[in-house]
């Protein structure tokens, strides 16, 4: 004869185990996911540069985080009290998560030879371009740090004023030099806050 209960225990068991996976999972997950998903999606030779922003990991997590509460309730719910197959209902509640995840996916920003693209978290698929020949400025923003004066982003001014700030990455440094002649070929003037420091 099948021991439901026995069966119904070990499924709590495991599920109660994959929620705190989730849990810890969400605090180092994120990185190699969004990274792994944004490759396989945007990875073309015509881009320079591309960044996730920090929200885009932290949304991602989010995410995980939320499938991860919705399994503990359902473990505590089935617990506690005989909701029969009520109890499934908390279960439902996982798909919330998967808005999460595809607005963490399309959070990012790319150069190219075209411009600037990027990509609010607070926009889905919603791309907005600062074409080179657009920008009228670009402010190199430096900062002092424990004593040494660094890069901290730089400051695009299009002609119709709106602004896009790429803070400033190791991993931008290759691009720097092809990026301000880029801007020079197109009468961009360069400026930076250097003297205010």
């Amino acid at each position: 004869m099948i021991n439901l209960a026995g069966i119904e225990r070990k499924t709590s068991q495991y599920i109660l185990v994959i929620s705190i996976m989730l849990f810890i999972g969400s605090l180092f997950m994120p990185f190699i996911l969004v990274n792994l998903i944004q490759k396989a999606l945007y990875n073309t030779k015509e881009i320079m540069y591309f960044k996730t922003p920090p929200s885009s990991y932290v949304t991602f997590g989010v995410g995980m985080m939320w499938i991860a509460l919705v399994l503990l309730v359902f473990v505590i719910t089935k617990k506690k009290f005989e909701l029969g197959k009520l109890k499934w209902l908390s279960l439902l509640f996982i798909p919330l998560s998967i808005p999460f995840f595809m607005f963490s996916i399309e959070n990012y920003y790319y150069l190219d030879k075209e411009g600037i693209h990027s990509n609010e978290l607070s926009s889905y698929k919603s791309v907005e371009t600062f074409r080179w020949d657009e920008i009228k400025e670009v402010k190199e923003i430096y900062a002092n740090e424990k004593g040494m004066t660094k890069t901290k982003a730089y400051k695009f001014i299009t002609k119709d004023n709106r602004v896009f700030e790429l803070p400033h990455h190791k991993n931008i440094i290759p691009f720097r030099a092809g990026l301000m002649d880029m801007l020079r070929e197109n009468k961009v003037t360069i400026t930076d806050n250097y003297d205010e420091l």
